[in-house]
């Protein structure tokens, strides 16, 4: 309980130091830092529509192991950072950042932190895939230390029960509601085979695919990922949608499909069989407006996860994203 009473009142008291415009007030006025961002996202975008879903879950994955502090992306080959952790060895979209990070450079060296990089480019990266736009409150400094065992303990995954991830969720001082709808961005995105494969295979005594699965989606999930398909996240394994029918656009039908058992993930469907959860699934599943502001309503919540302030002596700006100051 003090764990969470604890994450809460920090939840609480970062929110308050972060602040919506915070560029405009702290660099030059022609400078246009969430502009100049917005930029490098679009061009991305518009040769590549999976940087949306990885943009999103490289968000969720930094700010959910040791806050939004842009630890995610340090690379110094240790062998020990999150970024090795299995979880984050397919994150996709460091370049984005990276050359967002170039970009603000040049017009405000020294003050953009590469955690509001993230935390703005995945704003933008919503929008541009039909999402609500939502304002990002910044100020964040990004971290000097990254650990593996933090984001193999702190990460809920594919397979885990509502009630474990739940409490992760909790501990961050995010509800049911925040995690029903941040579950959303599930909306976009792929899975490979080896997080399902298990539904599909051994979900029942003897063999055989889960028996609350939908035919139509064993059957789309059976071609995509064969019996006899041994992959796991090599770049050339398989994989499959997580929405079946609007897999590139930020919208409420994967909450339709959980309705009609239709989810991907053991996790994603098991939201039905919560009697919370499903209550939250199914207001987000009739009501596409509402799902557009509850989701960047969540956002900008978990954006406040652990962000100290970029005044803070024991964080700093880092010159280039994967790497500490010299």
């Amino acid at each position: 309980m003090k764990l969470v009473v604890a994450s809460v009142l920090l939840l609480l008291t970062l929110a308050d130091s972060l602040e919506v415009g915070f560029y405009e007030t702290n660099c030059p006025a022609s400078a246009n830092v969430e502009g100049v961002i917005k930029a490098v996202v679009q061009a991305k975008y518009n040769n590549d529509k999976s940087i949306v879903p990885g943009l999103l879950r490289m968000y969720f994955h930094d700010c959910f192991v040791q806050g939004c502090d842009a630890s995610l992306l340090l690379n110094t080959g240790s062998g020990n950072e999150e970024r090795d952790s299995v979880p984050n060895q397919t994150i996709h979209g460091i370049d984005v950042i990276d050359a967002a990070k170039l970009e603000v450079e040049k017009v405000c060296k020294g003050v953009v932190s590469c955690a509001d990089i993230i935390a703005l480019a995945t704003r933008d990266a919503v929008e541009l895939a039909g999402g609500q736009h939502y304002e990002v409150p910044c100020g964040r400094s990004d971290g000097l230390v990254s650990s593996k065992a933090a984001a193999d303990a702190g990460l809920p995954g594919p397979t885990s029960s509502v009630m474990a991830a739940a409490s992760l969720f909790k501990a961050r001082g995010l509800d049911i509601s925040d995690m029903v709808t941040l579950l959303g961005a599930h909306t976009v995105g792929v899975s490979h085979c080896v997080f399902f494969r298990d539904r599909l295979y051994n979900g029942k005594p003897g063999g055989g695919a889960d028996p609350n699965m939908n035919p139509k989606l064993v059957e789309r999930l059976t071609k995509i990922c064969p019996a006899n398909d041994n992959s796991q996240l090599e770049t050339t394994a398989p994989k499959a949608d997580l929405d079946g029918d609007t897999p590139e656009a930020i919208d409420n039908v994967y909450y339709k499909q959980l309705q009609d058992n239709s989810g991907v993930l053991q996790l994603d469907q098991s939201l039905t069989k919560h009697t919370a959860a499903n209550e939250v699934v199914n207001n987000l599943a009739k009501d596409g407006v509402l799902f557009g502001a509850q989701f960047g309503q969540a956002l900008i919540k978990l954006g406040n996860i652990g962000s100290l302030p970029i005044v803070s002596p024991r964080r700093s700006v880092r010159q280039l994203c994967t790497k500490p100051n010299i």
